[in-house]
């Protein structure tokens, strides 16, 4: 918000680009010039079948996009300068949801304000190296071998 941005790539460092998919990331930057608010998880984490998806298909881009009000991951993600204000002003105003993690505190946010539209990919252009096993974890958590 202090740079002015219009938008932004929010890369965790535990970020692996897979380029075989970087023409998500192509359609995910048409998406993002949007005035309306807009998030775009760019990353797997979580198996995505245990989420209620509506489909989402914008005349911007050739990507299916899948719609829900989840983070599901904050290792990768498109947000424009709406969204994160409407984030900000909510997070604020909830100091209650401070001890969470940050994937929780943005699901939290956009399930009470639903002002954010909220897309996801089947085939994201990042992965969560540390839930794939790439990265140990500083925490604890345990490395994805389900998939």
């Amino acid at each position: 918000m202090d740079l002015d941005l219009d938008a932004a790539l929010i890369l965790e460092d535990d970020a692996i680009l897979n380029s075989e998919r970087i023409n998500v990331l192509k359609d995910a930057l048409q998406e993002i010039a949007s005035s309306n608010p807009i998030y775009i998880n760019l990353a797997k984490a979580n198996n995505l079948q245990s989420y209620k998806f509506d489909k989402f298909q914008s005349e911007k881009s050739s990507t299916q996009w899948l719609k829900a009000l989840v983070a599901d991951t904050t290792c990768a993600y498109l947000i424009n300068r709406t969204s994160a204000e409407i984030l900000l002003n909510e997070y604020r105003g909830s100091p209650r949801i401070d001890s969470l993690g940050i994937d929780f505190i943005v699901s939290n946010i956009f399930l009470r304000s639903q002002k954010i539209t909220v897309l996801h990919s089947e085939t994201p252009p990042f992965v969560n190296g540390t839930l794939f096993g790439t990265y140990k974890s500083q925490t604890g958590v345990k490395a994805r071998d389900d998939w």
